[in-house]
C-alpha cells in the first residue's frame, strides 16, 4: 500500500511540474505574440502578402480583358486598388523602403521605379489605362523577394524610430529629384545673394550685417564672430539688408 502511495504521489508531483512548464511555456507564448515586434514582423509578411494578391488579381483581369475587350472596362478593380493604395501608405512601406535603399546595383533601380512608378500606376484610374508591363514587372518582382528579405524588412519595421530617421523618403526617385531641384534652385539663390554682398563691400558700403551674411554664405566662422562683434543684428533678414542698399544694388539682389 505505501508503495502504491508514493507512486501516485510522484505522478501527482509530475502532473504538477508539467502543467506548470504548460503554463509558462503558453505565457511566453501568449507574450512573444503580444509584443509589437511579433505584430510587426506579422504585419509586413501579411500586408505583402496582400500587395501580392491584388496586384495578380489585376494582373487576370487585363489577360481576360485583353481577349474579350476592345478597350471597354469589363473589370472594376477599385477593391485591389485601395489594397495597393493602403500599402504604399503604410508602416511596412517604410520598411519596405528602407530595404530598397539598402539593395544594392541593378536591383535598387528596379526596386526605386516599383514604388515611385509601378504602385502609383497601378493604384489609379481604370484598368484599359494600366500597363500590363508594370503589372509584371511588379509581379516579378515581388515574386523575386526571398526569406531573407521579408526578414530584413520586419526588422526595419520592428524599429520604426530609428528606419525613419535614417532619412529613406530620401532614396524614393520622384522625392529625390524635387529635392535635387530643390537644392540647386537655393544654390542659385544663394550664390545671387553672394555676389550682390560682395558688390556693396566692393562700393564702399561699411555695414556689418553685410560682412555677416558673407561670412554666413562662404562658411566663414571668423568673418561673421567679427561682424557680431562689430554689432551685427544676428535677427535681421537678408531682404532687409538689401531694401536698405537698394540704390547701390541698383535694383539687384531684391
Amino acid at each position: 500500500m505505501m508503495m502504491d502511495i508514493d507512486v501516485q504521489a510522484v505522478l501527482a508531483i509530475i502532473a504538477i511540474c508539467v502543467s506548470i512548464v504548460a503554463v509558462a511555456y503558453s505565457a511566453s507564448v501568449s507574450k512573444r505574440i503580444a509584443s509589437s515586434d511579433h505584430q510587426a514582423a506579422e504585419k509586413v509578411k501579411a500586408d505583402i502578402a496582400k500587395l501580392y494578391a491584388s496586384i495578380t488579381s489585376i494582373a487576370e483581369k487585363q489577360s481576360v480583358q485583353d481577349v474579350l475587350s476592345e478597350g471597354d472596362d469589363l473589370y472594376d478593380i477599385r477593391w485591389e486598388q485601395k489594397v495597393v493604395s493602403d500599402f504604399v501608405n503604410s508602416e511596412s512601406a517604410i520598411a519596405y523602403r528602407a530595404w530598397i535603399r539598402d539593395v544594392g546595383g541593378q536591383l535598387n533601380g528596379e526596386w526605386r521605379t516599383f514604388f515611385s512608378f509601378h504602385l502609383r500606376e497601378l493604384s489609379h484610374g481604370p484598368l484599359s489605362r494600366i500597363s500590363s508591363d508594370r503589372t509584371d514587372d511588379a509581379l516579378s518582382l515581388l515574386a523575386s523577394l526571398r526569406r531573407r528579405d521579408i526578414e530584413d524588412m520586419v526588422r526595419y519595421s520592428s524599429n520604426l524610430v530609428e528606419t525613419m530617421s535614417s532619412d529613406v523618403a530620401a532614396h524614393n526617385v520622384l522625392i529625390e529629384a524635387r529635392r535635387a531641384k530643390r537644392g540647386q534652385a537655393k544654390a542659385a539663390e544663394e550664390r545671387g545673394a553672394l555676389e550682390s554682398l560682395l558688390l556693396l563691400r566692393e562700393r564702399g558700403v561699411t555695414d556689418p550685417n553685410v560682412e555677416m551674411f558673407i561670412g554666413a554664405l562662404t562658411e566663414d566662422a571668423q568673418l561673421v564672430r567679427r561682424a557680431l562683434s562689430e554689432g551685427a543684428d544676428p535677427s535681421v533678414r537678408l531682404s532687409a539688408v538689401f531694401k536698405k542698399y537698394s540704390d547701390e544694388l541698383g535694383g539687384l539682389g531684391g
